[in-house]
C-alpha cells in the first residue's frame, strides 16, 4: 500500500513497517490515530508489564504482553509483535526462565518508541503539522462545543465526542483552550470519561 507523504516519517522508523499498519487499520487518518492512541498509552503499558514482571504474576504478565502483541501488530512493528507473542507463550506454559531472559529488552523496544513517536504530540488526527491558517474559532461556539462534550461525557458516547473534537480541529484556538482540548483528547482516547467531567467542570 502505498504511504501517504504526510505518513513516511512513521514508515521511515526503525522497527515500523508503516504500510502494513495503514492496511490494518483500513485507512491512513484512522492509522494515525491509532499510533497516537499507542504512544499515549506506553508508558502505562510498560508500567503494567514491569510490575507483572517483578510481581511475578505470570498470569497478568501474559494478559498484558498479548495485548502488546495485538496492538504492536496493528500498528505494524512486526519485532516488538513476534516478541510479545513469544514472551506470551511463554507465560502459557509458564516459561519463567525465557521471561527472565527477554523481558528487559521487550521493553527496552518499547520505550524506544516513546522517543521515535513523540513527534505525533505535535501533528493533527491527519497526521500534518497543526496550521495557523485555520479560521478563529467564536465564542460561542467553542462554548458550545464544550457543552456538548459536557453533555456526551456521562453517557461515555465516544463517537459523539470524538466528532466534536474533530471539529474543533477545523479551527484555531486560543492558546488557553488549544491546550485544554489536548489534554481532553487524550483523556478521550484513554476512555477516561471521569476525567474529562472533572477538567469540564473547572470551566
Amino acid at each position: 500500500m502505498e504511504i501517504p507523504d504526510n505518513l513516511k516519517w512513521i514508515d521511515e522508523l526503525e522497527g515500523i513497517d508503516a504500510s502494513e499498519g495503514i492496511k490494518n487499520c483500513g485507512m491512513p487518518v484512522q492509522y494515525i490515530k491509532f499510533v497516537r492512541t499507542f504512544y499515549e498509552t506506553l508508558d502505562n503499558r510498560v508500567q503494567e508489564i514491569e510490575g507483572a514482571y517483578l510481581g511475578r504474576d505470570i498470569e497478568m504478565y501474559t494478559i498484558k504482553v498479548h495485548s502488546l502483541k495485538s496492538t504492536a501488530r496493528i500498528m505494524g512493528a512486526k519485532e516488538l509483535s513476534a516478541l510479545a507473542e513469544e514472551l506470551e507463550h511463554a507465560g502459557d506454559r509458564g516459561d519463567r526462565d525465557t521471561i527472565e531472559q527477554k523481558t528487559s529488552t521487550l521493553l527496552d523496544i518499547c520505550r524506544s518508541f516513546k522517543g521515535k513517536l513523540a513527534p505525533i504530540e505535535t501533528l493533527g488526527d491527519d497526521g500534518r503539522a497543526q496550521s495557523d491558517d485555520k479560521p478563529p474559532i467564536s465564542s460561542d461556539s467553542l462554548k458550545n462545543a464544550y457543552e456538548a462534550i459536557r453533555e456526551f461525557a456521562p453517557q461515555m458516547d465516544y463517537d459523539a465526542v470524538e466528532m466534536v473534537l474533530s471539529e474543533l480541529n477545523e479551527y484555531t484556538l486560543p492558546p488557553k483552550d488549544r491546550d485544554f482540548i489536548k489534554v481532553l483528547e487524550k483523556l478521550h482516547r484513554n476512555f477516561d470519561w471521569d476525567g474529562i467531567e472533572s477538567m469540564l467542570s473547572e470551566l
